[in-house]
């Protein structure tokens, strides 16, 4: 009976602490679904370097990506404890060496220079904010892959739609040349590509 009660107490107590975060951040940390998580993965290039996951959830991207790119590091960042933990735990049962989880705000933590993509599933506000970070702290043509929602004040390379109705697009985009009179820097407008998928493409 005690042990069902710590147990209840930790639950509600780790929930109660992501609702927190979720309000102060904005970040719901709700997974990817298999075809748009397969279909980014067919986006991210093989070889070495960094890849990042920022506001990585529950690590439904991070511990994939970290097995299927073996020769790349992994870096998963996120603030919400209650999914920060699972990840943790998560890792000492299915180890993987080129995975590094980080309890930290992706707004304020810094990133290694040898970036290579870049993958988020957060909603666009919170990408608004992360754009200028991402503007000054990756080099121009980092690719960014965004799940679902689009980067307010980039025009995207390329859209792609999904036949997934819990996430039924793909942005792309590359971190645009900086410009040495302004530090927040748009791209330059293009038409973006659409292209409709059907799910066992992405199966």
């Amino acid at each position: 009976m005690v042990f069902e009660y710590i147990v209840l107490v930790s639950v509600v107590s780790g929930v109660t602490l992501s609702l927190i975060y979720c309000g102060i951040t904005g970040i719901s940390p709700i997974p990817s679904s298999r075809i748009s998580k397969n279909f980014m993965f067919s986006l991210v290039p093989t070889g070495s370097g960094t890849l990042c996951e920022l506001g990585a959830g529950w690590g439904s991207l991070a511990f994939p990506m970290a097995k299927r790119f073996k020769g790349a590091r992994v870096l998963a960042i996120e603030l919400s404890p209650l999914p920060w933990l699972f990840m943790k735990v998560r890792h000492i049962v299915f180890w993987r060496k080129n995975l590094e989880i980080v309890r930290g705000n992706f707004l304020t933590h810094p990133l290694p220079d040898d970036v290579r993509a870049v993958v988020f599933y957060v909603h666009s506000k919170m990408l608004e904010k992360a754009r200028p970070v991402l503007e000054q702290s990756l080099k121009p043509g980092t690719l960014i892959i965004s799940n679902v929602f689009d980067i307010p004040g980039w025009e995207p390379e390329a859209v792609h739609r999904l036949e997934d109705s819990f996430c039924p697009q793909v942005y792309v985009y590359r971190v645009p040349e900086s410009d040495p009179d302004t530090k927040i820097i748009a791209l330059s407008p293009q038409k973006p590509t659409n292209q409709v998928l059907v799910g066992s493409l992405a199966s």
